[in-house]
């Protein structure tokens, strides 16, 4: 690392260990910082507020100075030489930027920077263009975007937009103290006075799973105003896609918007009717499934959605592998945003196979059918090959998930005595067959008996990791007892007119199957299964009678690995207990 870089990162870092002895508030220093640069360039003032004046400090950011440090000013006074001005302008960014917090020491404030430089790159920046960012945090975007979009006249400028007041503030100081044209407005993004407002290129970089935003009156107002035909919005509903809506409706025509989205908005039933109006309109251009672990403050995988006008296909791009890790969380490199480049085709640093391994095209009928899911990584599951086959979900005649146990519930009704009631989870599930040693319940709650499974389902985890399979097992009730799975589990259970479920469990544990799965399932860590991704798998349309050769043969092996692990177990204990069994009359208790 350059020897000055790391001189201002030590100084960086001095003043933000400094600041943790007097205010608790994440930006403190930075409001520090803009102090002093402000007091050397008005020596002899001492005064905060009359030092504030004198740079002509906008309202919004002396409010924000004096709320950080106002009350320890004076701790600052002696450090009024200790620094120049040029070092002081180039640590105020830093304190707030990715690289330097994900060495550990910046304040989480800002947007990935991974992110921003990508979506720099992906809404194809160029001189003049008119820029705004919804959420625009500390402006790591608008920082990036303002020097792709500069003119030679040096007559543009981008535009934030921050409903946080401290964030808002600690963007007009970083674009105060850099030669970035930046206007920020403290204010939502759906307030009124933005609707006149129209962009060339428009980032909406929310907070993700937010819920409530159907209450907002500016909410539904904007949607009554820019989407008459737009789907009714249900309460429960996360405001991913809300937050998209207003990025879209800020569009010059022809323009692009990018957008951030959790996982559950690309797949969830409460989400379909929302991705179906984007998608009929021909409003996405292309889905990216990022790395996990990218953002600063979650680990969650998530998504940009890439929109514009004209689109009768979707490109689906499945970027998850491209990163390298750097101190525990995941960073994009300029390699790997290139390759999302070419996929887009705006750039050609990428050979074809390249772009075909990470992008696949969808066409708009398929992504209408079913839920309009918009997960990528189902569109790059290889096609399974099945003679004569059929859809499970043909012999499927009920798939629902187990209960919903709160940890409260579980202290309430567990018993460690023998019971008729007993609860099952995922990790009961072992080898391919159901542990016999359960939890007892000293009860099972009234509205959880409809979720009591039955002798032949099939029970099938919906939570898993990139590490290992789905676990599959068909359950034995034992005679006198009552089995509750909970809700991490999927209950199948088939017509055994028409499907034996040993033949279904043979089926759902062969690599086949557990490829399909895992390409259908979503996130990033953990990988979850819906319904629809159980129903639409294929099996193989045998007679009933193959299907029971299959099944029992199944069903002697689940047996047989019974057998040995039980036979393990107790092997396991007689090793422990040779020495006892051998030498314990060596053993002699120790007398005080």
């Amino acid at each position: 690392m350059d020897k000055t870089v790391q001189e201002k990162e030590s100084i960086a870092w001095r003043l933000m260990d400094f600041e943790r002895g007097y205010s608790s508030k994440p930006f403190a220093s930075v409001a520090g910082a803009y102090a002093l640069l402000l007091a050397q360039k008005n020596p002899g003032m001492t005064k905060l507020p009359q030092i504030l004046k004198a740079g002509r400090a906008s309202k919004s950011v002396a409010t924000f100075v004096i709320e950080c440090i106002g009350d320890h000013w004076e701790k600052y006074l002696p450090m009024l030489t200790t620094y120049s001005l040029d070092v002081l302008a180039a640590i105020i960014p830093l304190m707030v930027e990715g690289t330097f917090q994900s060495a550990g020491k910046g304040m989480s404030s800002s947007s990935s920077q991974p992110i921003a430089e990508l979506c720099t790159k992906i809404l194809a920046l160029k001189p003049g263009d008119k820029v705004c960012d919804l959420g625009c945090a500390a402006g790591d975007f608008l920082r990036k975007a303002y020097y792709a979009t500069k003119t030679d006249d040096d007559d543009n400028f981008v535009t934030g937009v921050e409903i946080s007041s401290d964030l808002a503030a600690v963007a007009e100081i970083i674009s105060a103290v850099s030669d970035v044209k930046m206007r920020v407005l403290n204010m939502s993004m759906f307030d009124e006075r933005l609707d006149t407002e129209r962009f060339d290129k428009v980032m909406c970089d929310p907070p993700l799973a937010v819920r409530g935003l159907t209450k907002d009156v500016n909410v539904i107002r904007m949607l009554g105003k820019f989407f008459p035909d737009f789907p009714e919005v249900r309460e429960s509903i996360t405001g991913d896609w809300l937050f998209a809506a207003r990025a879209v409706a800020a569009l010059k025509k022809d323009g692009k918007a990018i957008s951030l989205f959790c996982p559950s908005a690309m797949i969830d039933d409460r989400n379909a009717a929302i991705r179906r109006f984007f998608v009929s309109r021909n409003l996405i251009e292309a889905v990216i499934e990022l790395p996990p672990n990218l953002l600063q403050n979650t680990a969650i995988q998530t998504y940009l959605v890439l929109f514009s006008e004209g689109n009768e296909t979707v490109k689906m791009i499945r970027a998850e592998e491209l990163c390298y890790s750097k101190r525990r969380k995941n960073v994009m490199g300029k390699a790997h945003i290139d390759v999302i480049a070419a996929c887009l085709g705006i750039s050609a640093s990428a050979d074809a196979k390249t772009v075909e391994r990470y992008m696949t095209v969808a066409d708009k009928g398929s992504l209408l059918q079913g839920g309009t899911e918009l997960a990528v990584k189902r569109y790059f599951a290889d096609p399974v090959a099945v003679k004569d086959g059929i859809r499970l979900g043909e012999v499927i005649e009920i798939a629902r998930c187990g209960a919903v146990f709160t940890s409260d519930m579980l202290d309430r009704y567990t018993c460690k005595e023998d019971s008729p009631y007993q609860y099952l989870t995922t990790k009961d599930i072992v080898e391919g067959f159901v542990s016999p040693e359960l939890t007892n319940l000293r009860e099972i709650p009234e509205r959880a008996r409809p979720s009591c499974a039955e002798t032949g389902d099939i029970l099938i985890s919906r939570i898993n990791t990139n590490e290992g399979a789905f676990r599959v097992a068909v359950l034995e009730v034992p005679d006198g007892k009552t089995i509750i799975p909970n809700a991490n589990l999927l209950v199948i259970r088939v017509d055994k007119s028409k499907c034996d479920p040993y033949f279904i469990k043979a089926c759902l544990d062969n690599q086949y199957a557990q490829r399909y799965l895992d390409c259908h399932a979503t996130g990033g860590t953990l990988r979850t299964l819906s319904y629809r991704d159980l129903e639409s798998l294929p099996i193989p349309n045998l007679s009933l009678e193959r299907q029971r050769e299959i099944g029992l043969k199944c069903h002697e092996r689940v047996q047989k690995v019974l057998a040995l692990k039980t036979e393990l177990a107790a092997a396991r204990g007689s090793l422990a207990s040779v020495f006892d069994e051998m030498a314990f009359n060596t053993l002699v208790r120790n007398v005080k």
